[in-house]
């Protein structure tokens, strides 16, 4: 048997650990900038979080980005919820690899966290946040 069949294949990750109930109830209230596994961002205030840690946000905008395809043209044409005017340009004009921006604006939508890649803090609850639970944050992100 060879050395590298010998050697175990990468652990698994470990389990995604939440921040202590007290640092979650600090949240409460906040406006927090949600990433999705589908790229979409969801900016809202935070009101709950259940058992199972979804995340219900309240005042929502959505924010996703059109790929410059045909698809993309479609899905333009076709996104029948997109507020008149929520269309930004993306990175690149509209061209290249950004697309263009939609954005809707929703009352509110409860997010199971296996959907969640990143959850920010919006700048001006930072300070806030800083206070209750006793975390620095910069730029969005909690400093230990």
């Amino acid at each position: 048997m060879s050395a590298a069949a010998a050697q175990p294949a990468d652990p698994a990750p470990a389990p995604l650990r939440l921040p202590p109930r007290e640092a979650l109830r600090a949240l409460l209230h906040s406006r927090l900038q949600v990433s999705l596994v589908d790229g979409r961002v969801l900016s809202g205030q935070l009101l709950a979080v259940d058992r199972s840690a979804a995340l219900l946000l309240s005042g929502v905008t959505e924010h996703r980005t059109l790929p410059p395809t045909a698809e993309g043209h479609n899905v333009a044409t076709y996104y029948p919820f997109s507020r008149v005017g929520g269309e930004e340009p993306g990175p690149a004009g509209g061209s290249g690899s950004g697309g263009a921006r939609r954005a809707r604006e929703l009352a509110s939508v409860l997010v199971p966290f296996r959907h969640v890649v990143g959850v920010e803090l919006c700048d001006e609850d930072a300070a806030v946040w800083t206070h209750f639970a006793g975390v620095e944050v910069r730029d969005g992100v909690a400093v230990p």
